[in-house]
């Protein structure tokens, strides 16, 4: 089950993570090694305030991250049965990279469909472009964004410019269904 909720009244991270979350990530970030709920869980408490967090709400948000996709890990035997030792992946090495996977899942989570057949209708009402987040309108061959700026998007190209389409490739972003 997901966890990732998005908060439209926050802004930046804080649209999908609590406070705590972000700290446990930027750890991850600074650290750049595996760790353990043990060694988050103590950094959690000397931050103190806020971020101190029980033992089981760290356990709860890295396997909720590892479900999500956004980190693995792998299981240890020790001392009194089996722990889980965490580490980022492909789509949360960085923290940019992290920011663009969390785009691409809004972008997917905002998809339009038809009534009833499940298929989308790109033309009829437009796009967002899931590097940017900037909404783009079909107006003959061309979309237009909310400034009026003219861009000219290939079929099936979700972004909005070449800086954009740029990227998402070198952070490894795919839209899977981005055909219009």
């Amino acid at each position: 089950m997901s966890r990732l909720v998005f908060d439209l009244a926050q802004e930046g991270l804080l649209c999908v993570l609590r406070p705590y979350q972000i700290a446990i990530m930027h750890h991850f970030w600074n650290m750049e090694k595996p760790m353990g709920s043990r060694v988050i869980h103590e950094f959690l408490q000397e931050i103190g305030g806020d971020a101190a967090k029980s033992r089981a709400t760290v356990i709860n948000f890295l396997n909720a991250m590892v479900n999500e996709g956004f980190l693995d890990c792998d299981e240890e035997t020790c001392k009194g049965g089996s722990r889980r030792i965490y580490r980022l992946n492909d789509m949360s090495k960085t923290e940019q990279i992290f920011r663009n996977h969390i785009r691409l899942k809004f972008y997917e989570k905002l998809s339009i469909f038809n009534e009833g057949e499940g298929e989308r209708d790109m033309s009829k009402v437009g796009i967002i472009c899931p590097v940017c987040l900037k909404t783009h309108v079909k107006i003959g061959m061309q979309w237009i964004d909310a400034k009026g700026t003219r861009h000219v998007m290939a079929s099936g190209d979700p972004y909005c410019s070449d800086e954009c389409r740029e990227i998402a490739r070198s952070s490894g972003l795919t839209p899977k269904d981005a055909e219009a």
